[in-house]
């Protein structure tokens, strides 16, 4: 009766090893009754003392266990995998402070075995070239040369074409003055 007064003294002393659990579990109880459905497994635990207790846990789906990745994780990779290399993706997911299933830091390998196993397609060089998506410094690129194009066709407007600027109909600037020329000295 001593144990039933201390169990949770007993159970979380820095001394309890795991031997010394089961033997308390053994001592305390008479049976465990798990009934299994589709999406729980169902238990009904039966104390030495006569009691009964119903405990009802959600059953892991096939593929899921205490070391997957968050969903989170798992849609950045899909979405970054449209974009990047794995090293750049393992790069954005640690920035992030994002972690692997087991909590440690993403690798390119990590992220490689973890697009193999999701079935996540790789990166490929060209790949958003043929969706017709630019990255920002593409982007920014592309916007400059609009701008230079758009500020040369300014200065069309307002001074001429700069080809034909300085000079005249006949020729180069200079050249209807006459014969007048000098011949070095």
């Amino acid at each position: 009766m001593a144990l039933g007064a201390d169990l949770e003294a007993a159970w979380s002393h820095p001394g309890a090893t795991a031997e010394t659990r089961k033997r308390i579990l053994r001592t305390v109880l008479e049976e465990v009754v798990a009934t299994l459905t589709e999406a729980r497994i169902e238990l009904v635990i039966h104390w030495c003392g006569g009691d009964h207790t119903r405990l009802a846990v959600p059953r892991n789906r096939t593929g899921q266990h205490r070391w997957s990745s968050d969903a989170d994780a798992r849609d950045l990779v899909r979405a970054l995998a449209r974009q990047q290399i794995d090293g750049a993706i393992a790069a954005t997911l640690n920035r992030l402070g994002k972690r692997t299933g087991r909590g440690n830091p993403w690798t390119e390998a990590r992220v490689c075995s973890f697009r193999s196993q999701h079935r996540v397609p790789a990166h490929r060089p060209g790949e958003m070239s043929e969706r017709g998506e630019l990255t920002l410094e593409e982007a920014h690129a592309a916007r400059r040369q609009q701008d230079d194009g758009a500020a040369a066709d300014q200065r069309r407007d307002d001074h001429g074409d700069p080809g034909l600027q300085g000079r005249t109909l006949g020729g180069s600037r200079g050249a209807n003055r006459g014969a007048e020329r000098r011949e070095p000295a």
